[in-house]
Formats: structure tokens, C-alpha cells, sequence
């Protein structure tokens, strides 16, 4: 009997053993915060948790207003309606976006960009 009970344990150890650990994400405001790669361009944006956001390179937001460069970029979650909230400003001028978040996983989080999905994956 103690042979069958060794046997079933190390079965159960050997199951559990190989499967992989699963990420549940965070809620966005959470999980946004990091770098993360912008699957259209390949360029890197980072949300930082003061609202902050790196995107030198004008992957999801920014411009320029007859010759201003808007270069002072935040973001906001609303989790009400499940999306991002990104502004680009210089002064009093300034763009804004709220994009949609149709997916938000540990590791992808998908936005919907005038209804082209795009992928951030996490760097």
C-alpha cells in the first residue's frame, strides 16, 4: 500500500511540476507601468507610475502646433471605459487620445488605434 501511495505522490509531483506558472494581469493601471515595445514601429514606450510617459519617438502620441513641439507626454487610465488617456502638450497646446484597451494581459496589452489593433508587448 505505502508503494501505491509513494507512486500516486510522485505522479501528482511530476504533473504539477511541468506546468507552467500563468501570469493573471494586473488591473491596467498596474500592469501599464514598464516599457513596453510598440508592435507597428518596434519603438519602446515607457508609462511611468506619475503619469509620465517616454515616447520619444511619437509612437502612440505627438506633433507639433505651428511650429511647437509637443514634447511634454502623459497617460491616464479610465478604467470605467477600459482605455488609455494620452496627452501631448507645450504650454496651453496640446493633442489628446483616449485609445481603447481590447486586451490587457501580463505581458501584451492590446490598444485599439482607430480601429487597428496594436500590440504592446512588454520589454
Amino acid at each position: 500500500m505505502k508503494k501505491i501511495a509513494l507512486i500516486l505522490l510522485c505522479g501528482v509531483l511530476a504533473m504539477t511540476a511541468c506546468k507552467e506558472d500563468e501570469c493573471v494581469a494586473p488591473d491596467l493601471a498596474d500592469n501599464i507601468v514598464g516599457t513596453w515595445k510598440v508592435a507597428l514601429d518596434g519603438n519602446s514606450v515607457e508609462f511611468q507610475t506619475d503619469g509620465t510617459l517616454i515616447d520619444p519617438n511619437d509612437a502612440l502620441i505627438g506633433g507639433e502646433i505651428n511650429g511647437t513641439v509637443l514634447n511634454e507626454k502623459t497617460y491616464s487610465v479610465v478604467a470605467t471605459m477600459d482605455s488609455l488617456y494620452l496627452r501631448a502638450a507645450s504650454g496651453a497646446q496640446f493633442i489628446e487620445a483616449t485609445l481603447p484597451v481590447t486586451r490587457n494581459e501580463c505581458d501584451v496589452v492590446t490598444l485599439d488605434i482607430i480601429g487597428f489593433s496594436a500590440n504592446l508587448n512588454r520589454e
